[in-house]
This record gives structure tokens, sequence and C-alpha cells, in this order.
């Protein structure tokens, strides 16, 4: 985010966010989250509500320019691009955004950025994790155990709630129909 968006933010928001007790409230009244019209348990509509909020105009500018970053919060917007239109996500990268500045200053959380090749290669992770929990739970497919790889991951594959059963997916590196 450029010094000027930053400044234009704070200047709309001020430094002291304890009138929203969490993120939520924040990004609600940013004007960044999505509707819940609900009627009948059907959903009507999910669009965010028109608002004329200054810093949320500026986060989404912000958003917008994160197309061409060679950074994780670009890698992420990109991939948002790839499966929606461009206004949701951009609003949905301005609602990172305002997350973010949330953090920072309510909790003092300095943001540490994360390069895209690392965000690539923990996306990867996950879709691994993903496609091997699939092929374990279907009758379709025949897992073969092999010897298992060798990785040398800054972040462990199989961190979580699976645990056990997870780690026993490293043995898995092929999947035949």
């Amino acid at each position: 985010m450029a010094t000027s968006t930053a400044l234009k933010v704070i200047s709309e928001i001020g430094v002291d966010l304890a009138r929203f007790p969490t993120v939520k409230h924040f990004t609600s009244w940013l004007g960044l989250c999505p509707g819940t019209k609900i009627s009948g348990g059907r959903v009507l509509s999910s669009a965010t509500k028109p608002c004329a909020n200054r810093a949320a105009q500026a986060l989404r500018m912000a958003a917008q320019a994160l197309r061409k970053s060679q950074t994780a919060l670009g890698a992420h917007h990109r991939r948002l691009c790839s499966r929606m239109d461009k206004p949701k996500a951009i609003t949905a990268s301005a609602h990172k955004l305002a997350r973010l500045v949330y953090f920072m200053l309510t909790k003092g959380q300095a943001f540490v950025e994360a390069g895209q090749d690392e965000y690539e290669e923990r996306y990867r992770q996950r879709e691994w994790c993903k496609i091997s929990l699939v092929a374990l739970t279907s009758w379709a497919f025949n897992l073969h155990h092999r010897k298992p790889p060798q990785h040398d991951f800054k972040y462990p594959i199989w961190q979580g709630c699976w645990g056990s059963f997870l780690r026993g997916l490293m043995q898995c590196t092929s999947i035949e129909p």
C-alpha cells in the first residue's frame, strides 16, 4: 500500500479503533463484507452494501493495484480474479487489507510480507492435502505406497487437526484410478 493511501485510510478511520469491538464490525462499517439477505433459508443476495466511505475507496484502489504486485497479497488477488469477476475480487482483497489494517492498529502487530513463492508453495501443499484426502475416501482410487518423498518445506505440510492420519499420507506419492 502506498504511503498516500495509508495516510488516507488513517485520516478517515483514526488510530483508535476501540469503537469497533471486532474486525467484523470494522469491515462491516467500511462496507467491505458480504451482505446476508436470506429468506426461508434461501440466500437471496450476498452483495456488499453500498457506501460512500472514503477509507473503503482507498482500500479498493490499493487492492486493485495488487494485480501486478509480486507479493503474497498479489498472488492471492490474482487467484481470486481467476475464480470470480474483478469487482468481487477487488472487494475481497480490500476486505483482506482492511483486516490487516485493523490488526496492525489494534494489536500492534507488524506486517510481515511473505513472498509470492512462499504463498504458492503453501497453496500447493493445501491442494495436495485435499487431493490426498479425496483419494483416500474415494472407492475409485488405489493409493500406491512408495518411499516417502524428501521435502525441504519451510512449513510442515501436515500441521493441524488431522495429525497422524495425514502424516500417513506422506507415504502416498502416486494415485491411480
